[in-house]
């Protein structure tokens, strides 16, 4: 059983990572492969590959079958349908999914994704899963953006099953209430609503959260102590949750059902008790979202109650198995969240580091050393996924595992779904709730205030991740298991291989996706420079922190020696004190120092220069005789001179400032790679600042499908006949330059294509 979990996940990841899938015609393999992984042993491992690959294509290809028509982006239609989750209310409105029922566009009926994702700025004042409406909106397909260490939300997106996204324009009725189609989504919104009523309280989000799994009404600062001291996956709906409810109820039914006497003589009461158990257990994990450790929880429980009804008895391992091949039977592309490897890889961690060991010693050093092994052995698959590690999460663990589990969640549970009976009971429970949180919390805070609670090491490359998983197993096995000692020797290359290393000379540029804004990071064997941070989209969003920060991090890069802001506007400067706060700079310059207030920055202009690792930095404007521009024309306009070749950062400067560099300063602007002035709109880019610069390479920092339209035709057409290779950000994602000394420029890097899957989607620049 083991065998054959693991084989088919392996072909459900062959799949996952594919950049192409074959035609679903292949799979009808099914019907004949499947059987054989069940009957015929010589061929098993083989054949649940090969059934794990096609079931992830037949799935795969149904939900490519849901994205959004290319020809439809950009256009007004009209949809019918239901909200389909619960709406999340921000500084913008609200958001929610969106179930379509019919869609038109110039009142012809049109093929739409079944879900969508609408954002919507003026919604009514209740907006209720179930509720119909016909709406006019804009959508546009999945789309993301792409960054070395980012978020990928197109994958979040795909596997959620979202074929669009978009915004109200209008509504233009309301229809009958169908929640009769979703009474789970409103069951929660009902819970949901009451308790929030019953209690206000910052904490009332996390309660919620331990409650039923709903955490948007978390807030950033209380996720950034979870995150430091490691947990966050106590905040979520895990399987100890759901294990917690089944127990609770099992030990309660059994004690009524023998209490009762003669209900015994027609059901054994241990049968009766685990009957009990799994109802609970579902009816609780769909109030609670459904998550992936929800699944896996439920499915082991499953499996234990139909051993009791069956009087049969199954190991650990093969309940965790069952549970690994239900998840994907359900939703193979359960994947690509990061909740599938973290809620099975500890599990499966603690089955195996704890075999054998259970009467070594007492219970007290039995959880510690189960919370030093989940630690230790997630350790690979933490790197690689979030860039950081929490060294002090054993400590938190070790604590806020029984604490929160046994007394907060339990409070949080009753005081929730109190809620709507009955307001008076749920508001004293959820105010005992409160306080068991508050005499919690600062302990966390402690932790995390620490100098050590956030190791960041080099993040390593994937390969490290299999001589490190085979090290772990040697050294966590059970006693017996000669020199375990030696596993560690496997581990060195994760902690002590660098992703890419430079030598003297060499300088990395990378164009980073930040969407209609601009970023760049411009490094060299021992320094980096920041130059824009791109756009704060909201109070809990921005790029400096979704973006570069991980991308930083994923460079293994310790600290940034300049952070150069080319003027204040937010798609330049939204993201600054994110930047700030995870890698203090040493020297912050703006063309409008004075607008980043609380920031210290100095002014720069054309006295700045400087080099690293033989590579010259020289800000080249604006001079000091120009003043009493538009802030634009005032951009900080930056020449990196490197042994490979020379590099042009020039903000949002437009005709006037280019015409004032090209009469003062043209020999300066002579470049092999020119990020193309305020992302190529037409007042910028002239013909002669282009005869001038004559670059190899244009990169537009654009976003997809940006309300400005850049870049525009004109400037796009003046590069091509220039003979300049184009790129965008919004089409190829992070665009990267490795400039080596003697050697040729060579083409650059372009993410969207290296970590190209088959949902995301195909674009070309301009």
């Amino acid at each position: 059983m083991y065998a054959l979990a693991i084989a088919f996940l392996a072909g459900v990841w062959l799949a996952g990572t594919s950049t192409t899938l074959p035609s679903v015609v292949w799979a009808w393999g099914l019907i004949v492969v499947a059987p054989m992984a069940w009957t015929i042993k010589p061929v098993r491992i083989p054949a649940a590959i090969i059934s794990g690959y096609l079931w992830a294509v037949l799935w795969g290809t149904l939900g490519l079958s849901n994205i959004l028509a290319k020809e439809l982006e950009g256009h007004h239609l009209m949809i019918e349908g239901e909200v389909a989750t619960l709406p999340v209310y921000g500084e913008f409105g609200l958001r929610c999914e969106f179930d379509v029922r019919a869609a038109t566009a110039n009142d012809i009926l049109i093929t739409a994704p079944k879900r969508i994702r609408l954002s919507w700025r003026d919604p009514p004042k209740a907006v209720v899963p179930g509720m119909h409406f016909r709406l006019e909106v804009v959508l546009k397909r999945p789309h993301g953006l792409m960054n070395p260490g980012g978020f990928d939300y197109e994958q979040w997106l795909f596997q959620r099953g979202i074929g669009a996204t978009g915004y109200v324009v209008a509504v233009h009725a309301t229809g009958p209430d169908n929640a009769w189609r979703y009474p789970i989504e409103r069951s929660r919104y009902v819970v949901q609503t009451a308790a929030m009523a019953a209690h206000q309280d910052p904490w009332m989000g996390a309660l919620i959260a331990l409650a039923m799994g709903e955490q948007s009404g978390i807030t950033a600062a209380q996720w950034e102590v979870l995150a430091l001291t490691g947990t966050t996956h106590l905040i979520a709906i895990s399987g100890m949750h759901i294990t917690l409810i089944a127990v609770v109820v099992f030990f309660l039914v059994r004690w009524a059902w023998a209490y009762m006497g003669n209900a015994a003589l027609y059901w054994p009461a241990p049968k009766a008790a685990a009957f009990a158990a799994l109802i609970f257990s579902i009816i609780y994990s769909l109030l609670a979202g459904f998550s992936i450790p929800t699944q896996r929880s439920l499915i082991m429980i499953g499996v234990a109650t139909w051993a009791v009804l069956k009087d049969k008895y199954y190991g650990p391992g093969q309940v965790l198995a069952t549970a690994l091949l239900g998840v994907l039977l359900w939703d193979p592309f359960a994947i690509l969240a990061p909740g599938f490897w973290l809620s099975f890889g500890a599990v499966a961690i603690l089955m195996y580091g704890m075999q054998q060991r259970s009467g070594a010693r007492g219970l007290v050093w039995q959880w510690g050393r189960a919370q030093w092994l989940v630690a230790i052995g997630l350790l690979p698959i933490t790197l690689l996924l979030f860039q950081r590690v929490a060294p002090l999460s054993p400590l938190a663990n070790i604590l806020a595992v029984p604490w929160l589990s046994l007394v907060v969640t339990p409070l949080a549970m009753i005081g929730t779904f109190l809620s709507p009976i009955w307001t008076d009971g749920a508001t004293f429970v959820l105010d005992f709730a409160v306080w068991t949180i508050d005499v919690f919390w600062p302990y966390l805070a402690w932790l995390a205030a620490l100098d050590s609670a956030a190791w960041v090491p080099n993040v390593p490359p994937t390969w490290t991740l299999i001589p490190a998983t085979i090290g772990l197993i040697w050294w966590l096995a059970p006693k017996g298991i000669p020199a375990r000692w030696l596993g560690l020797m496997w581990c060195i290359p994760l902690v002590a291989i660098p992703s890419r290393p430079l030598t003297g000379g060499e300088l990395e540029l990378t164009l980073l996706d930040v969407g209609q804004g601009l970023a760049v990071v411009a490094r060299t064997a021992h320094h980096t420079l920041v130059y824009d941070t791109g756009p704060r989209m909201s109070a809990s969003f921005d790029t400096g922190g979704a973006v570069l920060v991980p991308y930083l991090r994923q460079r293994n890069v310790a600290q940034v020696d300049v952070l150069m802001v080319s003027h204040a506007d937010n798609d330049h400067a939204g993201g600054v004190a994110s930047v700030q706060r995870k890698f203090p700079s040493h020297a912050i310059y703006s063309s409008a120092p004075e607008k980043l207030v609380p920031i210290s920055a100095q002014a720069c202009g054309r006295s700045q220069a400087w080099t690293w690792d033989e590579v010259t930095f020289k800000v080249i404007h604006p001079d000091p005789d120009y003043a009493n521009k538009s802030e634009n024309n005032r951009s900080c306009v930056l020449l990196i001179e490197a042994p490979g070749g020379r590099i042009l950062l020039t903000g949002d400067i437009e005709r006037p400032a280019e015409r004032y560099l090209i009469n003062h300063y043209p020999d300066e602007l002579r470049a092999d790679v020119l990020v193309a002035p305020h992302h190529g709109s037409a007042g910028a880019s002239s013909q002669e600042f282009v005869d001038t610069v004559r670059p190899h390479y244009v990169l537009f920092a654009s976003g997809y499908r940006n309300r400005y339209g850049f870049p525009k035709a004109e400037p796009v057409a003046r590069y091509q006949t220039s003979g300049a290779h184009l790129y965008a950000s919004a089409a190829q994602g992070a665009i990267t330059f490795i400039l080596r000394p003697g050697s040729a420029m060579a083409a650059p890097e372009l993410y969207r294509e290296q970590a190209r899957r088959f949902w995301h989607t195909e674009d070309t620049c301009c």
